[in-house]
């Protein structure tokens, strides 16, 4: 098998003839692995990583990028470091002004112009109240190769399965977060509609409502043996036997959309069936809900699951 290894795109660096892509083929002084990292300044070493080790200097580009930048600034935030990489700390005070945010002291407290000692983020958050922006949600992300809790090998020690069911977790409140924002700009949207049309002078007709119950009961068992503590069930029910009446011949179906992880994830209820959905799962997340009538057309709604109490629900009027 034969492979080209390629120069470095930014400085020109050429690997040794004798390396052939792994570790044990470059012979360098001090043993095996030459008893240190590659750096951003070796050449003619083999592949470079693109991390600043402490001792390591940045590669020309970089330098000269940092002090054109640094030297036009008007203001240069230090936010979280201890500014104990003293050949490139001098790059912020190349600035007009410079802010300072750390809860550690450092060598260059009286160089600045103002001193925060307090965490980052709370401070960030401030400035964007007072510049009248909003910070931008987390992003919602999954690797790619993700697999599902149960399907973790055996042999993988119960550390790393922990760490990956927060994850799992974490990646599921994102996702509801998200969902739920989502929900409540469409609920802007929608007033905002509204309050158009009575503008306008539009008046709908009025309509006998459908009082539902959208909601869910929960169940987690504490047998350690069972892969997927929580058991719920989602569901769509009449507030009062006028609406159950109402419902047997209004409604068509009821679609649930559950998580992606779920197969299938989208179950239609027919007419004729209690409207609800019963699964097992490791985490809460938002489910989208779509209702088919003959009056009202395609109804939608969504209902974030709730594991705090055996059941919840909220009253929907329609």
């Amino acid at each position: 098998m034969s492979f080209q290894i390629a120069n470095c795109t930014r400085c020109g660096s050429k690997t040794p003839k004798h390396y052939k892509g792994t570790p044990g083929d470059l012979k360098m002084k001090g043993g095996k692995w030459g008893g240190r990292m590659t750096g951003t300044r070796d050449v003619d070493c083999g592949t470079k990583d693109t991390h600043i080790n402490f001792g390591e200097r940045l590669d020309e580009m970089d330098w000269n990028e940092a002090d054109e930048h640094c030297g036009k600034a008007d203001l240069c935030i230090i936010a979280g470091t201890s500014m104990s990489l003293r050949h490139i700390t001098h790059f912020p005070f190349m600035a007009k002004k410079v802010v300072l945010i750390n809860l550690q002291a450092t060598p260059d407290d009286n160089k600045a112009h103002l001193r925060l000692w307090a965490r980052c983020d709370p401070v960030f958050s401030g400035l964007m109240e007072r510049l009248g922006l909003e910070v931008d949600p987390i992003p919602v992300w999954r690797p790619r190769d993700s697999v599902p809790i149960h399907s973790i090998p055996s042999y993988v020690h119960p550390y790393y399965v922990e760490a990956a069911k927060r994850l799992e977790q974490m990646a599921l409140f994102r996702e509801a977060e998200l969902a739920e924002k989502q929900e409540r700009q469409m609920e802007i949207e929608s007033e905002s509609e509204n309050e158009n049309e009575q503008e306008n002078g539009k008046r709908k007709e009025e309509k006998t409502t459908l009082r539902l119950a959208l909601g869910n009961t929960h169940n987690r068992s504490d047998s350690s043996g069972e892969s997927c503590p929580h058991e719920w069930t989602v569901f769509l029910r009449p507030i009062d036997e006028e609406t159950r009446e109402r419902m047997k011949s209004e409604v068509e179906w009821v679609e649930f959309e559950l998580h992606s992880t779920f197969s299938p994830n989208v179950v239609r209820v027919d007419r004729g069936a209690p409207f609800e959905v019963t699964r097992k799962g490791w985490g809460y997340f938002t489910v989208g809900v779509r209702m088919q009538t003959k009056n009202s057309g395609l109804v939608r709604l969504s209902h974030q699951l709730n594991f705090n109490s055996p059941h919840t629900y909220r009253e929907i009027s329609l």
